[in-house]
């Protein structure tokens, strides 16, 4: 994606759940930067305050910006909370799928998937332990897809150094998805 079709927030890495748990209201400072609010000039909204309220407001504000039609998260639960503000139902006769990747990294981590841990580009991405029982829907990706996933994920110098072999083992020829089951999103 052109650098002028992206939107950077700046919320610190590692600090969303807290923000979404323990920093509702009150500021969270990042453990790595120091920073307790957005510092980076170039981000949509410079300066807010690192707490979940901020987050949320300034990820529904993306939404109203970019209107999308396809939503991907983490898991139906992390679906519902992003398109329930939105006063998005699920309703058949709607014009967006949301979709969500069943896989949470932590929890693969501990499941020890994907197997094997390494870079094996070409190779498809195996189902996930929990995704039993689910649809899943495959998204082939071209050569090219993949050299610029693994591209991406070396320039992440610190989480490379010590979760290499696990990070890598997500550079696959395909990735999986789940939709959540009826939540097709009802036209704003």
């Amino acid at each position: 994606m052109p650098a002028a079709g992206q939107l950077f927030l700046g919320y610190p890495d590692r600090g969303v759940l807290r923000l979404l748990t323990d920093h509702r209201a009150t500021p969270y400072t990042s453990t790595f930067t120091g920073a307790a609010a957005v510092p980076y000039p170039a981000a949509l909204f410079p300066g807010h305050p690192y707490t979940g309220e901020n987050l949320e407001r300034d990820f529904e504000a993306v939404l109203e910006r970019i209107q999308p039609t396809l939503i991907l998260a983490p898991s139906p639960a992390t679906a519902i909370r992003i398109i329930a503000p939105r006063g998005c139902s699920p309703s058949p006769s709607a014009h967006a799928a949301v979709c969500c990747q069943r896989t949470l990294l932590d929890r693969a981590w501990r499941e020890g998937w994907p197997s094997p841990r390494a870079l094996l580009p070409g190779v498809p991405l195996t189902a996930a332990p929990r995704s039993r029982g689910l649809a899943l829907a495959v998204f082939a990706l071209e050569p090219a897809e993949e050299d610029r996933m693994l591209e991406a994920l070396r320039a992440y110098d610190t989480q490379m150094r010590t979760l290499a072999p696990f990070l890598l083992a997500f550079v696959r020829s395909t990735e999986l998805f789940a939709s959540l089951p009826g939540a097709e999103l009802a036209p704003p």
